[in-house]
């Protein structure tokens, strides 16, 4: 059998769905002095971060595929948080909708000292998003590209 191994980051993303257009509620001529704030009608937490999603696509790409051609061996695929493998996840149950993680059941975002960012995000009625972060452990996000001027 061969491994894949991942590296990256597991979290949760936190989607507020926003049920109108971002831009009805935008003027041009105001930009500058953006000063909004939006109620939602629903906040779903999933279990997301880069490591996650591509276990998820990457299972999902191997059950396409076996159903294609089948074989004997099946996919058996975890996920290790790297500060303790007592927050072992089970990427299988990513795509049937069960709670991922082992046994304990516990939030590896949750281990002390980890560095986390946290994102909240609202989605349009046209996919279009406002994502927002939550810094938190004192993390230096200095080194982030950030954009001066957008318009």
């Amino acid at each position: 059998m061969q491994r894949i191994y991942i590296s990256g980051s597991i979290g949760y993303d936190e989607i507020m769905d926003f049920p109108n257009h971002f831009k009805d509620y935008f003027h041009p001529e105001k930009l500058h002095q953006i000063n909004v704030s939006f109620a939602v009608d629903s906040l779903a937490k999933h279990l997301g971060g880069c490591a996650t999603n591509i276990a998820y696509a990457l299972r999902n790409t191997v059950d396409y595929y076996s159903r294609v051609i089948p074989s004997e061996e099946g996919i058996q695929s975890k996920i290790y948080n790297a500060k303790s493998s007592n927050y072992s996840l089970d990427s299988r149950l990513l795509t049937k909708g069960q709670s991922p993680f082992g046994r304990r059941g516990n939030d590896p975002s949750a281990s002390s000292g980890q560095a986390i960012i946290s994102p909240v995000g609202a989605v349009g009625k046209d996919g279009e998003q406002l994502i927002e972060f939550f810094k938190n452990n004192n993390i230096d996000t200095t080194h982030i590209l950030q954009d001066k001027k957008l318009y």
